[in-house]
């Protein structure tokens, strides 16, 4: 196996972890609780063009966002991974939309506890 993207949720990581993959770029959100719980991340391969963005402000999703820019074309494309802690109710449906108001194709991996 050689992935070029690998979307993780429940990372469980505090801002100070490190988790490297050789020949990985790692982006890792920590859970918003500021407890060793939930949280999300990406790595992606270093030769990938790419730029990370912090999160918007969200009301229950947690989410990591990278973006690939691709050299033949002038699409991007959002990487999204998310985490939906259990309990969230249907509103998060907004956090969703949030997260895909941007010009570029969008692909959202997680958990959404449903």
């Amino acid at each position: 196996m050689n992935p070029d993207i690998i979307a993780v949720q429940e990372t469980k990581l505090r801002f100070t972890d490190r988790t490297p993959i050789a020949n990985y770029t790692f982006y890792s959100t920590p859970s918003r609780t500021g407890r060793d719980i939930r949280g999300t991340g990406i790595y992606i391969k270093n030769n990938i063009h790419h730029t990370h963005y912090p999160n918007p402000s969200l009301r229950q999703i947690e989410s990591t966002i990278v973006t690939i820019h691709q050299p033949t074309s002038q699409d991007s494309i959002n990487i999204i991974s998310i985490y939906l802690p259990n309990g969230s109710d249907s509103s998060f449906i907004y956090d969703v939309e949030a997260l895909i108001q941007t010009n570029y194709r969008t692909i959202l991996i997680g958990d959404f506890q449903r």
